[in-house]
C-alpha cells in the first residue's frame, strides 16, 4: 500500500485517526512530565551536563509512551473496528524501524486470528 493511499484512507475515518493520535500521545506526555517532575525533586537547579544526561531518559520516555499507547488503542478498537480499517494504520512504508514495529505489533495483536481453538474459547 502507498503512501498515498494510506492517507487517503486515514481521510475517510477522521475520528479514528484522531482518537490514535490523542491515546498514543497521552501516555507519552503524561509519562514526560512525571519524569521531569521527578528529576526536578532530585535535581532542583541542574547543570548543563545533569540536562544532557537526562535528555535521553526523557526521549525514550516519549518513545515508550507512544508505543504503549498505539498497542492500547490497538488491542481496544481491534473489538469494535474491522482489521482492514486498521491496518493501514499500522502496516505502512516510512521508517524503517516505526514502520517494522508497528507492522509486528499489527501481527502480535491479530495472531490467532483465523484460528479455530482461539473461536471456540472466546464466551
Amino acid at each position: 500500500m502507498n503512501m498515498k493511499r494510506i492517507q487517503e484512507h486515514q481521510a475517510k475515518h477522521p475520528l479514528l485517526t484522531t482518537a490514535l493520535f490523542i491515546v498514543m500521545f497521552a501516555p507519552a506526555i503524561l509519562l514526560v512530565i512525571l519524569i521531569g517532575r521527578w528529576l526536578r525533586r532530585l535535581a532542583p537547579d541542574p547543570q548543563f551536563w545533569q540536562i544532557i544526561l537526562a535528555t535521553p531518559l526523557l526521549m525514550l520516555a516519549l518513545v515508550g509512551g507512544m508505543v504503549f499507547g498505539a498497542v492500547v488503542f490497538l488491542l481496544v478498537t481491534k473489538h469494535f473496528v474491522e482489521k482492514k480499517v486498521l491496518e493501514p494504520f499500522y502496516i505502512y512504508p516510512g521508517v524503517a524501524v516505526a514502520s517494522g514495529l508497528s507492522a509486528l505489533l499489527f501481527r502480535w495483536a491479530y495472531r490467532h486470528e483465523g484460528d479455530s481453538s482461539d473461536k471456540e474459547r472466546r464466551p
